[in-house]
């Protein structure tokens, strides 16, 4: 029995000794032909991991990258997938670059700090978030295709986002915004759910791109909110549906399949260049004191503009 507990202790102790264990990086570069299994630690300023075109980081049960210092740089032209998430930069002032592929289970990436900035060229795919931010200050830049089955950019805090690609979120928001953040689209977006949603008070959207959700174009729950739109926005029930006291311009073309083209309320402005054409009501105004100015084009199934309120006004030209 003696023998059988020594040997069984030598065999777990072994077996440890043997397991892979995470690697902490200095200056980190993934050749072509390379593939690395370890999670890489950049747990210093001034770190750097370059994933060279044909070089590989295939991480299981383990985030595949992870940055817990400030100042670190990711550059990436290869690959790099975990079955959890591909990269958590968990301080400040990290620069990830990427023409390559990051693919996740849980996030792409994840950012937890501020001062952080992502710049893809490439491909962000992940089961859950493509691209997550839970900080202030953070800027994505966005050429390539970000991907998320149920957010494609889940950003929590004052942030910039940039999009001249495509972001795309299979169930739920493609890109969600919050806390005076910034979001500038001249690509595509599309959603199972809203296309883009602004919560909390001062976001603003500019868009000359196209921008598309199951459920709305641009979802808005908060005051002081701006939407500018020269491009395309659609939304399976609304094109536009704003709650709380906000401000949309449009110029370009906003549709809703099913119900109302821009919903506004509570001494809401809109202003109306373009084309608004719905299912519903072209502009649904409810509660008082909103404002709606139109030189463009409003068409709806039910109505051209609809209004359940007191104060509201409407000059048409």
């Amino acid at each position: 029995m003696k023998a059988h507990g020594f040997r069984l202790g030598l065999t777990v102790a072994t077996a440890a000794l043997l397991a892979p264990l995470p690697v902490h990086a200095a200056d980190v570069v993934v050749g072509s032909g390379t593939t690395l299994t370890t999670k890489q630690i950049l747990g210093a300023a001034g770190d750097t991991l370059t994933v060279e075109v044909g070089g590989l980081i295939d991480v299981s049960g383990n985030n595949a990258v992870e940055a817990p210092a400030s100042g670190v740089s990711v550059s990436i032209s290869g690959t790099v997938i975990s079955d959890q998430s591909a990269f958590v930069l968990i301080s400040s002032r990290n620069k990830l670059s990427s023409t390559g592929l990051i693919k996740a289970l849980d996030h792409g990436v994840f950012i937890g700090g501020t001062g952080n900035s992502v710049a893809n060229a490439g491909t962000v795919s992940a089961a859950e978030v493509g691209i997550a931010i839970h900080g202030g200050s953070n800027s994505i830049v966005n050429t390539g295709l970000i991907h998320g089955g149920q957010h494609g950019i889940d950003a929590y805090g004052l942030n910039t986002i940039v999009n001249s690609g495509t972001v795309i979120a299979d169930t739920s928001v493609g890109i969600y915004a919050s806390f005076s953040s910034v979001v500038y689209n001249a690509g595509v977006i599309e959603a199972g759910g809203p296309g883009i949603g602004l919560q909390n008070d001062n976001n603003m959207v500019t868009n000359s791109g196209s921008i598309s959700g199951g459920e709305s174009g641009i979802g808005i729950a908060g005051h002081g909110n701006s939407v500018v739109n020269t491009g395309l926005i659609h939304g399976g029930q609304h094109g536009i549906d704003a709650h709380g006291l906000n401000t949309i311009v449009n110029s370009g073309t906003v549709i809703a399949d099913i119900s109302t083209g821009i919903y506004a309320s509570f001494s809401s402005v809109v202003y109306n260049a373009g084309a608004i054409e719905a299912g519903g009501s072209g502009i649904g105004i409810l509660n008082d004191n909103n404002i709606v100015t139109n030189s463009g084009s409003i068409s709806g199934g039910e109505s051209g503009i609809g209004i359940a309120g007191h104060g509201n006004s409407v000059v048409n030209t």
